[in-house]
């Protein structure tokens, strides 16, 4: 039987410790079906929070960013700290830009200043389906991002992501960083667009 979901109080409370403290967390969304998610909040926004991902043995994973209403349960997670602190760097670093987190607008922006490419999830709408790709233009209500096959090819045109499907993040992670080796660079593009594509 699911758990049943944290309150929201009990919720803000612990990623403000994490944020605060430096105890990292493990978070349950409503999209992971009872999987979690580690990691340290680095910031809070009103609507949104940065972590960095903890991955097993406690290896730094880059950053992800997740809808604060999207989160159902939050368990703080101390035990690897002293771990932590011995071998990695602690508290872990920042992004290497600042991350506005007033809006998905702000935030796509921002993450595409300081990432080549970036992981993007539209859950609500696709539930399991993860897009990565680097973005080519945007205006008031959307921005059009050339994706990366899951075979490490680039996609011909642009696909539209509207900022209000937008429910998570992640950027400068390994998985990114292989694909994107693999792709190579991203071809001259035009403005054609593109159908959806296959999500990684």
């Amino acid at each position: 039987m699911p758990k049943s979901s944290h309150s929201r109080k009990k919720i803000a409370r612990r990623l403000s410790r994490s944020l605060t403290e430096c105890i990292p967390v493990e978070i349950v969304d409503r999209f992971s079906e009872g999987e979690t998610r580690t990691g340290l909040v680095l910031a809070l926004g009103e609507d949104w929070i940065l972590l960095q991902s903890i991955r097993d043995a406690g290896f730094y994973d880059g950053y992800a960013i997740l809808r604060r209403k999207d989160i159902r349960r939050v368990r703080l997670q101390g035990t690897f700290v002293p771990y932590l602190r011995e071998h990695r760097e602690w508290p872990p670093p920042l992004p290497a830009g600042e991350i506005n987190l007033a809006s998905a607008a702000t935030i796509l922006a921002d993450v595409a200043r300081i990432a080549s490419v970036f992981i993007f999830a539209e859950e609500r709408r696709r539930p399991g389906a993860v897009w990565l790709g680097t973005p080519v233009e945007r205006d008031a209500r959307a921005m059009w991002i050339v994706m990366i096959n899951p075979d490490c090819t680039w996609e011909d045109g642009a696909r539209e992501a509207l900022f209000t499907n937008l429910t998570r993040v992640e950027f400068d992670d390994d998985y990114s960083r292989a694909v994107h080796a693999v792709a190579g660079p991203m071809p001259a593009w035009g403005s054609e667009p593109s159908e959806d594509p296959a999500p990684e």
